[in-house]
């Protein structure tokens, strides 16, 4: 019976669920089938973040020519090895963990008005 059940929940799942990475090549980092969903969340936030700053300081450039090249190639690539091999940063939940630590510096530069001598 459990075995029965076993073979009708994995069947239930969907294709890239049912087929993505079980592990990480990355000790404490566990695989995350969502993490190209979340990678936009998190651009499109990093780019409302640097509107914040002024339109000239150098660093919002950067960090937004940066964010919106990462997120056109995760919104219009399918396959997760592809935007990893398109990144070029790694795993994409690695990837992830670098998009939230961008804009949490981004936050820490808009509190200290970076900027300003």
């Amino acid at each position: 019976m459990l075995r029965a059940l076993s073979r009708s929940v994995f069947r239930s799942m969907s294709s890239e669920a049912s087929t993505y990475k079980k592990y990480s090549d990355v000790v404490g980092i566990v695989p995350d089938v969502e993490a190209p969903q979340k990678l936009i969340a998190v651009y499109q936030e990093t780019l409302k973040a640097c509107e914040q700053l002024p339109s000239d300081y150098l660093y919002r450039k950067n960090v937004e020519q940066m964010t919106k090249h990462r997120l056109q190639i995760v919104s219009e690539t399918s396959s997760i090895s592809e935007m990893e091999e398109k990144i070029g940063l790694g795993e994409i939940e690695e990837v992830l963990i670098f998009a939230h630590d961008e804009l949490n510096l981004l936050n820490n530069v808009r509190e200290w008005k970076a900027w300003e001598e």
